[in-house]
C-alpha cells in the first residue's frame, strides 16, 4: 500500500483545524492573549500563509509528488520535535498543552458525572428490585393466610378440610424420607388428619391437653432420633408423619373450638404446670434446631409484618373501647350523684309537706328512673317520668368481646401458617421436641425469626 494513502486530505486538514479553532473560541473567549498565541500557532502550518490566510493553491489529492513532499515535511517536523527549539520557553508551545489539559479536565468531570449517575441508577434499580420481591412475598403470604383462615372457618363449621394444590416438589416426591425434608410438607399431614370427636375436644381442659401432648412427645421422640441418625429410614419417616397427623388434628381443632384453653396451655410449664413465659432466648435456640432456609425466614418475616399490622389495629380499637367505657362509667357516676341529690331534696320536701315523694326502682342491669315534677300546692299531684338507662358496660362489652376474638384469630393465623404451610414434617417434629417443657408458641417463634423476640 502507498504510504501517501494514509495521509489526511487537505479538506480533512482544513475541517479539523477549523473545528479546533471553534472549540478554542468557545473555551477561551475571554482570554485574548492566549487566543492570539494559539491562532498564530495553528495558522503556521502548510495550509496557511502569513496573516493566517488560507493558501489558494492547495496540493491536489491526485498529485503524488505534492503528497510526497507533504509527507516529507511532516516527517521533518516529527524528526525535529525532539531537538532543542530555538523559540523562547513558554511562548508558542504552551498553548496546545493548555488546550489538551482543559479537554482532559472536562472529560474527567463528565466521566465522574456519568459514574455518579450510573451509581445512583444502580442503587435505585436495586431498591426497586428488593421492593418488588418484598411485595411478591407479601402477596404470597397473604394468599396463604386467606387459605388458612378458610380452613379454620371450615373446621369451626364442620365442613370438609381443603388445603389447596400441593407444591410440585411434593407431588413429585417418590419416598416419605424425601417428603419429610421438603419445606411445606406439613400440608400433606393436614390432608391426612384422622377424624376428631368435636365434642370431646371441646370439653378438654388444659390438664388433659398437656397430658396428651406429653404422650405425643414420647411417641415422637424415638422415630425422630432414628431418622436423624439415618435420613433414608422410611419406617421412621412414616412414623413421624403418623404421629404429627394425630397431633395436628387435635391441636388444630382445639385451637378453633377452645382458643382460651390453648392460649393458657401455650404459657404453661409442662413440668411444674405453672403459667409462666419461656426464658429469653429459648425460642431463638429452638429456631436454630430447625435449619430454616432463607426463603422460610423471609416468609416468617413477612408474616410477622402482616400480624403486627393486624395487632396494631386491634390494640387501637381496644384502647378506644376502654376510653368509651371509662367515659361512660364516669358519666354514670355523675348521674348517680345528681340522682341521689335530687332524691334527697325530694324526700326533704315531702317530709316538710307531709306528702309522699318520688319513687325509684332498680331493675338489675337496666335501671328505671322515676322523677317527680310539677308538684303543685294544695291538692296538686305528681307527674311521673320513667327513663330507661343502659349501663355503659352493656354497650361496650360486646365490642370488647369481638376485639378479643380478633386477637385470638390473629394468633391462630400465625399458628396455622407455621405448622400448616411453612414447615417441613421434619422441622415440625423438631420444634415439638425441642420446645419442651413448653408447647411450641408460633407467635414467639415468628417474632424470633423476624428479630423481634
Amino acid at each position: 500500500m502507498d504510504a501517501s494513502s494514509s495521509l489526511p486530505s487537505p479538506a480533512q486538514l482544513e475541517n479539523g483545524l477549523t473545528q479546533d479553532l471553534l472549540t478554542l473560541l468557545d473555551e477561551q473567549a475571554g482570554d485574548a492573549n492566549d487566543l492570539d498565541l494559539l491562532r498564530s500557532d495553528l495558522f503556521s502550518g502548510v495550509l496557511f500563509g502569513e496573516g493566517g490566510q488560507l493558501l489558494q493553491s492547495v496540493p491536489s489529492v491526485n498529485n503524488g509528488n505534492s503528497l510526497a513532499a507533504a509527507a516529507t515535511t511532516s516527517t521533518d517536523c516529527t524528526d525535529s520535535a525532539g531537538q532543542p527549539s530555538s523559540r523562547p520557553a513558554g511562548s508558542k508551545r504552551a498553548a496546545p498543552s493548555k488546550r489538551e489539559s482543559k479537554h482532559r479536565i472536562r472529560d474527567n468531570e463528565k466521566l465522574r458525572e456519568l459514574e455518579a449517575l450510573a451509581a445512583a441508577k444502580l442503587e435505585q434499580f436495586l431498591t426497586l428490585t428488593r421492593r418488588n420481591a418484598d411485595l411478591k412475598l407479601r402477596n404470597t403470604v397473604l394468599s396463604e393466610a386467606l387459605l388458612i383462615r378458610d380452613v379454620q372457618l371450615s373446621t369451626s363449621a364442620g365442613r370438609p378440610l381443603s388445603t389447596g394444590p400441593l407444591p410440585p416438589e411434593l407431588q413429585g416426591a417418590t419416598s416419605m424420607a424425601a417428603v419429610v425434608r421438603i419445606a411445606g410438607s406439613m400440608k400433606i399431614v393436614c390432608l391426612q388428619e384422622p377424624a376428631q370427636d368435636v365434642e370431646t375436644i371441646r370439653a378438654m381442659g388444659r390438664q388433659q391437653l398437656l397430658d396428651q401432648h406429653r404422650a405425643f412427645l414420647a411417641e415422637l421422640s424415638a422415630p425422630l432420633l432414628a431418622f436423624e441418625d439415618n435420613p433414608a429410614d422410611e419406617a421412621a419417616a412414616e412414623a413421624i408423619r403418623a404421629v404429627l397427623a394425630r397431633l395436628s388434628a387435635l391441636y388444630r381443632t382445639a385451637s378453633v373450638l377452645s382458643p382460651e384453653t390453648v392460649a393458657v396451655m401455650l404459657q404453661t410449664h409442662m413440668e411444674t404446670r405453672e403459667v409462666v413465659s419461656a426464658p429469653a432466648g429459648h425460642w431463638t435456640a429452638v429456631l436454630q434446631k430447625l435449619d430454616l432456609s432463607p426463603q422460610q425466614v423471609a416468609e416468617l418475616g413477612a408474616m410477622w409484618g402482616l400480624f403486627r399490622g393486624l395487632m396494631d389495629k386491634i390494640t387501637q380499637e381496644r384502647r378506644d373501647l376502654n376510653a368509651r367505657l371509662s367515659q361512660g362509667l364516669a358519666q354514670q357516676e355523675q348521674k348517680e350523684a345528681q340522682r341521689a341529690a335530687a332524691n334527697a331534696a325530694a324526700s326533704a320536701a315531702a317530709a316538710a309537706s307531709g306528702s309522699g315523694g318520688a319513687a325509684a326502682a332498680d331493675g338489675g342491669p337496666f335501671r328505671r328512673q322515676s322523677s317527680s315534677s310539677g308538684v303543685g300546692g294544695g291538692g296538686g299531684g305528681a307527674v311521673l317520668h320513667h327513663q330507661l338507662e343502659v349501663p355503659p358496660e352493656a354497650e361496650v362489652l360486646p365490642a370488647l368481646s369481638r376485639n378479643l376474638r380478633k386477637e385470638s384469630a390473629a394468633h391462630l393465623l400465625l399458628r396455622g401458617f407455621m405448622f400448616g404451610r411453612l414447615l417441613s414434617i421434619l422441622q415440625a417434629a423438631r420444634v415439638m421436641v425441642h420446645s419442651y417443657p413448653w408447647f411450641p408458641n408460633a407467635t414467639a417463634l415468628t417474632a424470633a425469626a423476624a428479630g423481634a423476640e
